[in-house]
């Protein structure tokens, strides 16, 4: 597949269906590549059964639907906490998903690079050195089994822009870890995402496409933003990108809008999954 193939990412559903129902729900749509948002009830790897981890991929390959990546917000967990315990339970989290990476042949594991609080940050040098001790880890379990981590710009991350990320990964040291690039995440930063993508074009795996106003953090359905869909498809083109575009939408309405983001899209020059 090329680059501008499109998948579907599957927050808007993790409160109304399971991960298998949710994705065969959107091969009825015409995806075949998707992103899960690790949630519970939705998705939590340690949740399913012997059974269910067994055959829950079968199943998928079975229908011609393959997962591209598993992502999980930074919301219940930070690779960077000045608490040691959340650190260590972070790093837990995060192996359990790379297992089940393993397991069912999962290439990406993404995540957010942790946070620290904006009025009396945690010394730089010392979020550097929690998120390499923690990233040099989770790397090579990942390497062993043919999964790769991936860094997400995150607004309301300590390395929140595309030049942060990039900084990081060269701390790290290792050629391994990747970049999944969201194209709504960068304005919120005050970053252009035409301009943030070039700087992380070695390293990107993956991209995030969903719209937003310039002054708010929106992941909203394509056209309903500020989001210049086509210049970030040009650039794309230029940078010959041959990962998945993951639609990454929040939406009441995910049924309408995928499909009808999805015609946009392809309207610009993506293509559909089916296509």
């Amino acid at each position: 597949m090329s680059g501008l193939t499109l998948g579907a990412n599957t927050f808007s559903y993790i409160y109304k269906r399971g991960v298998l129902d949710c994705i065969q729900h959107l091969g009825k749509m015409g995806f075949r590549e998707f992103e899960i948002l690790v949630a519970q009830p939705h998705f939590w790897a340690t949740d399913f059964s012997a059974e269910e981890r067994r055959d829950i991929p079968k199943v998928l390959a079975n229908e011609g639907m393959h997962i591209t990546s598993v992502n999980i917000p930074g919301i219940d967990n930070n690779i960077v906490s000045g608490t040691r315990e959340m650190r260590e339970f972070t790093i837990k989290v995060l192996s359990d998903l790379v297992d089940i990476c393993g397991d069912w042949k999962i290439p990406y594991c993404i995540f957010v690079p942790g946070r620290t609080t904006p009025l009396f940050p945690i010394p730089k040098e010392q979020l550097m050195e929690w998120l390499v001790e923690g990233l040099t880890r989770l790397a090579e379990r990942a390497s062993d089994q043919g999964v790769t981590m991936l860094i997400e710009n995150v607004p309301n991350s300590w390395i929140p822009r595309a030049e942060n990320i990039m900084e990081a990964i060269d701390a790290v040291g290792r050629n391994d870890i990747g970049v999944i690039y969201d194209v709504a995440n960068a304005p919120f930063a005050g970053e252009d995402p035409c301009e943030g993508v070039k700087i992380v074009k070695d390293h990107l795996k993956l991209v995030h496409l969903s719209d937003t106003h310039k002054n708010s953090w929106r992941h909203d359905p394509i056209g309903m933003g500020d989001v210049a869909f086509a210049d970030f498809k040009n650039v794309l083109d230029e940078l010959q990108y041959k990962g998945i575009s993951m639609m990454e939408i929040i939406t009441e309405n995910p049924d309408f809008h995928f499909i009808e983001g999805r015609k946009k899209l392809v309207e610009i020059g993506w293509v559909g999954s089916l296509e």
